[in-house]
């Protein structure tokens, strides 16, 4: 026996396709945003960590460095997790290309910041690689305690 649809419903059911075509259409765009707004974020915190790394020592700079990844990465994992209907795809680029702009930003303004340390003669000097990579560490930890917790249950 064949089920056949009224008008009504096909028409229903054709308008709710349409619907969930825009909504998927529209989260991208969010998604897309959302990774260049982090991304200009990211772009923020270097600038603003350059007085920091002038007079700060190094273990103080690493702390501050580490609470800003963190919370940035608090940030990111809120919206990467948010957006409905991303695939495991969106969620692997977000998570290549965001730590990986951010290690080459900071290390660009480490290394000025170190630069400009030897002009002023301050004798504070910072490893941009070890800084990047406490920024990063920091910023992706809260998106693997997701993920762990998504696939444990």
């Amino acid at each position: 026996m064949r089920n056949k649809w009224s008008s009504k419903e096909a028409k229903r059911i054709s308008s709710l396709l349409v619907k969930k075509t825009q909504v998927n259409k529209m989260n991208k765009i969010v998604y897309w945003i959302s990774l260049l707004v982090l991304v200009i974020c990211n772009l923020a915190i270097s600038l603003f960590l350059i007085p920091f790394l002038l007079i700060m020592e190094q273990n103080f700079v690493y702390i501050i460095v580490s609470v800003l990844g963190l919370i940035f990465g608090l940030l990111f994992n809120f919206l990467i997790h948010n957006i409905e209907d991303l695939e495991h795809k969106h969620h692997v680029t977000a998570m290549i290309l965001v730590p990986l702009l951010a290690i080459i930003n900071l290390y660009i303004v480490v290394t000025v910041s170190n630069n400009i340390d030897k002009i002023i003669k301050i004798d504070i000097q910072h490893n941009p690689l070890l800084i990047a990579g406490f920024y990063v560490l920091f910023f992706v930890i809260p998106y693997f305690i997701t993920e762990v917790k998504r696939l444990s249950h």
